[in-house]
C-alpha cells in the first residue's frame, strides 16, 4: 500500500513524535509499504521531496522552540500529493500539515 503520514514535526527534531512516525514508517516500509511522510519545511514558498519525504513550505517560530509551522492550504503541495495516490493518510498532528 502507499501511505503517507502527516506531521508537523520531523526530523531533525527530536521528540516522542518524531520518534513515533520513524518507528511506524521503518515497521511499515519491512512490510513492504510504500510509505511517505508530509512534513513543513522553513522556507516560506518552496515545496519539493527528497527521499519519499514532502516537504511544505513552513515558517520557522523562534518562540515556539524553534518549530516551523505551515498553513492548512498549500495549493503547490496539493498537487504533489495527489501524485502520490495514497491509499491511507495517517495524520499525527492538528496543526497546518493536518
Amino acid at each position: 500500500m502507499r501511505i503517507g503520514l502527516f506531521t508537523d514535526t520531523y526530523i531533525p527534531d527530536i521528540n516522542g513524535v518524531v520518534t513515533s512516525i520513524v518507528t511506524l514508517q521503518k515497521a511499515l516500509e519491512e512490510m513492504g509499504h510504500e510509505v511517505y511522510v508530509i512534513t513543513n519545511h522553513p522556507s516560506p514558498t518552496k515545496t519539493f521531496v527528497e527521499d519519499n519525504i514532502i516537504y511544505l513550505p513552513g515558517i520557522e517560530l523562534k518562540f515556539l522552540y524553534g518549530y516551523t509551522m505551515s498553513s492548512p492550504l498549500h495549493l503547490q503541495a496539493l498537487n504533489v500529493i495527489e501524485t502520490l495516490n495514497l491509499d491511507i493518510v495517517h495524520i499525527h498532528t492538528e496543526f497546518g500539515v493536518g
